[in-house]
């Protein structure tokens, strides 16, 4: 059921009269106008006790006049739309975190690749520019120094680093005059051999020394690691005072290298010792040829 209720425009009409006003054109008492009032939710309640609800308003064309209709069946409320979320809500709101990346496993003595980013590394003096001394520098921060042969030592290091010497070993004497016996602390030598008897004559038995089994086949090039079936973890060993900072440099490079104390690193010395000079008197008793040519047709 749906009843109409007629309200004068104000504007158009003046103050409304109190009795027997006119409304929409019809003639109605302001009594049974009163007898509608404001019932819940934006009804009105009838004589009858029911409530009545707005569903429609309408502007007749003739006077001006609003004819409200109502009706006894409450309307369907409309939905409201949701609020935009502000900027503060925004930031509040969770975000998918990304997933983390898994790192490749490895073996025991690796570092963290090399392409997950450049990793900070511990400064160093390079004595020797060969492939290997080259290599070394690559692997760090821009701020190595490299000596060629004859160049003389920087006077203006003023912290102590790594003095990597990667020469043969038939110029040793010359490197360390070269350098003043105060940073004698620092050396560390990569040099195959048992070089243990020159090192005490010198003095240098404390110094800190490594076993290089990465190989670098032009100047340049990325270093190859040295790992076998045998030895999935790689090989390249080194002890002393600054054992753990060199290691952090190759394994940035991602190449293998174990920091060990000097009771096995010896060991380590003498195993390599016999593999070289096993392989050398291989090549030379066959008319020469590769370390892997000699491994692969000389076995027994």
């Amino acid at each position: 059921m749906t009843f109409s209720l007629l309200k004068s425009k104000v504007k158009s009409l003046g103050p409304h009269k109190t009795n027997n006003q006119t409304v929409g054109g019809s003639r109605r008492s302001s009594q049974s106008v009163r007898r509608l009032n404001l019932g819940p939710q934006g009804g009105v309640r009838a004589r009858a006790g029911k409530d009545l609800y707005c569903v429609s308003r309408e502007i007749n064309a003739d006077d001006g006049s609003t004819i409200f209709k109502f009706s006894e069946e409450k309307p369907m409320e409309e939905a409201q739309p949701a609020a935009p979320a502000t900027e503060k809500e925004e930031e509040k709101m969770p975000t998918e975190e990304p997933a983390a990346a898994v790192e490749e496993e490895k073996p025991k003595g690796f570092g963290k690749s090399a392409a997950a980013g450049k990793v900070k590394v511990q400064p160093i003096v390079v004595v020797g520019a060969g492939r290997v001394g080259q290599a070394l520098e690559e692997m760090g921060n821009g701020e190595d120094i490299v000596l060629r042969r004859g160049d003389p030592f920087p006077t203006d290091l003023k912290d102590r680093c790594p003095i990597v010497v990667c020469t043969r070993n038939d110029v040793l004497d010359d490197v360390i005059f070269s350098i003043p016996p105060g940073r004698w602390e620092d050396l560390v030598f990569l040099q195959n051999g048992v070089i243990q008897p020159w090192l005490q004559k010198q003095g240098l038995q404390n110094c800190s020394q490594m076993l290089a089994y990465f190989a670098v086949a032009k100047q340049g090039e990325k270093p190859t690691d040295g790992k076998t079936d045998l030895n999935p973890e790689g090989l390249t060993s080194i002890t002393g005072k600054w054992g753990n900072a060199v290691a952090e440099r190759l394994h940035a490079a991602d190449l293998s290298c174990h920091v060990l104390d000097a009771a096995d690193y010896e060991v380590r010395m003498y195993e390599k010792l016999i593999w070289i000079s096993s392989f050398m008197v291989v090549g030379a008793n066959n008319g020469g040829g590769t370390v892997g040519e000699g491994g692969e047709n000389h076995k027994s």
